[in-house]
């Protein structure tokens, strides 16, 4: 009888200790899934509805199949690096995050435009006027314009001896296939990208001389990364970045010029866009 009873206790502590594992270990695997994701995709990962544009990092070469494979879709590669742009839903995070090709998942976060009062927070004018000798005008410098791009129509852009300022166009936000890009006239649906192209190299022909630009004479290269809605995603921004080094020398690029602005969400060290 106390035998039976010793057998039954212990079988009882048994099948108490394995209900009580069982919760342990899943709970240890839901933990050990979002690893790779970053802090804002850890958060959306535990949703059951939504949706998330990525950027997957990849050990090696980008393979989609990591991104079908949890139901995602998979959108472009970024051109100098190991990694994908993607819309995934939010409950198959933590199966794409899972995957041994995956080395990380990111939020691929919106970016905007941002304003400055430039003129008067950098002296130029008393630079300009103040100083003996002949001021810089930019001749022969090319400057990258990563923005919602450019109005090369615009009078202060193209009304001058040294002719048209924007030199090079390319459009980063609407993608006609994966991997294959559309070029098209220069165009600034939301404005900001013309307004920063006038800071930057503008010959002040409508305000008669009054509001020209820093260097008057650079040339332009407008990099489109923002829409009509002055919106965008850091994919944009870091594909266009690695195409303004990749021809630098193509196109004299000696300036990249950035005001956009992104969410600071993690670490400068693993920021895919610093």
């Amino acid at each position: 009888m106390v035998a039976t009873r010793g057998r039954h206790l212990r079988t009882l502590a048994l099948f108490f200790l394995t209900i009580v594992a069982i919760p342990a270990w899943t709970e240890a695997q839901n933990v050990a899934a979002p690893s790779r994701l970053d802090r804002v995709l850890s958060d959306r990962a535990k949703k059951l509805t939504g949706r998330s544009r990525v950027i997957v990092e990849f050990h090696g070469t980008p393979d989609v199949r990591a991104i079908t494979g949890a139901h995602g879709v998979a959108m472009r590669t970024l051109r100098e690096r190991p990694a994908q742009v993607a819309d995934v839903a939010n409950v198959d995070l933590a199966t794409l995050a899972q995957d041994p090709r995956v080395k990380r998942v990111v939020a691929d976060r919106p970016a905007f435009a941002t304003h400055e009062r430039s003129a008067a927070a950098i002296g130029y004018h008393v630079g300009l006027n103040g100083l003996p000798g002949t001021p810089e005008t930019g001749n022969g410098v090319g400057i990258a314009v990563i923005d919602s791009g450019v109005n090369a129509g615009h009078d202060d852009l193209w009304r001058s001896a040294a002719g048209q300022r924007v030199v090079h166009f390319k459009d980063f936000t609407v993608p006609a296939t994966p991997g294959v890009w559309t070029n098209a006239p220069p165009s600034d649906g939301f404005g900001h990208g013309t307004h920063v192209a006038g800071i930057l190299a503008g010959n002040g022909y409508h305000s008669y001389g009054m509001r020209s630009g820093i260097a008057r004479k650079a040339s332009l290269i407008a990099l489109k990364v923002l829409d009509q809605d002055g919106r965008g995603y850091i994919s944009n921004v870091i594909d266009a970045i690695d195409y303004a080094v990749a021809n630098k020398s193509a196109l004299g690029i000696r300036v990249i010029n950035l005001s956009v602005g992104a969410g600071v969400y993690e670490s400068y060290d693993t920021d895919p866009l610093t």
